[in-house]
């Protein structure tokens, strides 16, 4: 009220210049200073106005300056990929797991936790320890028995492999993880939003205490065995027995080669018929090793992963071995 027309246009005329000059597209003021010069209470704002849109366009600058860019996924992600992580998260909506996936990979990449190649083909997303269900079969054998198993995974990694134990019937006091870094088990926790059981970092891949690792009635260990060289193979190999309960079961599952050795930045491959002397040769009993193609593993692979399995002499294949102790 009490505004004449000249002055209600003038507003008009502001009002079409803040519009013009909205997100950070900042150009001067001058048209309106020169004709609100009459107006102090709206001039003041317009110089208010300017000083902050000056300032705005200054600290974007920056920011932009200093976003790092986060790579792509290495691949996309498939149904398999995401659909143990939104089981675990009790959601049906894949999206929900997804996100939780690209928010991991962010994290990553802004550290400098190291990337072996099964991570950036997200390969610790599906559990390997359910493959067949024999982890089924042991944990009714248990519970017909009336025991209170131990379990033990050797290079737990996020964790994947252990959680789905533990929602299959495994109980959580009764299960331990180890890892030689902590990293991927901190990193676990943040992708499924919890902490499943206790975790142990140390490294049995050498000659070491195992007094502050409990004894177990299963050991379990997945894609550890082809990123250590020979002698710390036989160390662990070594250690999981000495670790294991009499009359425990041992399952390990690892990249292997025909025949058997050396790999990338020396690490070794066993092969079906060394792999298992290694496991005998340590104490182990009632050993089997089984050779599976690749191609029957049933995971999406890169290109470059596919690359990778063409260094070295030997044709690689997909090992799994069992043995008991006495």
């Amino acid at each position: 009220s009490g505004i004449n027309a000249e002055y209600g246009a003038h507003i008009s005329l502001f009002c079409c210049e803040l519009v013009r000059t909205t997100y950070l597209n900042v150009k001067s003021f001058a048209f309106c200073d020169s004709n609100f010069i009459h107006f102090p209470h709206l001039h003041s704002s317009l110089l208010a106005l300017n000083k902050t849109n000056k300032q705005n366009k200054s600290m974007a600058s920056e920011i932009k300056s200093s976003v790092v860019a986060v790579p792509p996924l290495p691949r996309e992600l498939t149904v398999e990929d995401l659909a143990f992580l939104a089981e675990y998260l009790k959601t049906d909506d894949l999206s929900v797991a997804k996100d939780r996936v690209i928010t991991l990979w962010n994290s990553i990449n802004a550290s400098d936790v190291h990337l072996y190649r099964c991570i950036k083909e997200f390969y610790f997303l599906q559990p390997s320890v359910s493959k067949g269900d024999w982890h089924k079969t042991i944990i009714q054998k248990y519970r017909t028995e009336g025991k209170r198993p131990k379990w033990l995974e050797v290079g737990c990694a996020f964790g994947t492999d252990i959680r789905k134990i533990i929602s299959s019937g495994w109980p959580s006091e009764d299960a331990t993880a180890l890892d030689v870094v902590p990293d991927y088990w901190n990193l676990g926790i943040q992708l499924y939003g919890d902490t499943p059981c206790r975790f142990i970092l140390q490294d049995i891949a050498k000659p070491t205490s195992l007094d502050d690792i409990p004894q177990a009635d299963v050991i379990y260990t997945s894609a550890v065995f082809h990123v250590l060289q020979k002698e710390q193979v036989f160390h662990l190999v070594s250690n999981m027995f000495k670790l294991l309960q009499p009359g425990g079961l041992c399952v390990g599952g690892t990249i292997g080669s025909e025949p058997e050795g050396p790999w990338v930045n020396d690490r070794w491959l066993h092969s079906q018929s060394s792999l298992k002397e290694l496991f005998e040769s340590v104490g182990f009993v009632d050993v089997r090793v089984i050779s599976i193609n690749f191609e029957n593993v049933g995971r999406t692979r890169s290109e470059e992963f596919k690359e990778m399995m063409k260094i070295g002499a030997g044709e690689k294949r997909y090992l799994v071995v069992t043995g008991t102790k006495h």
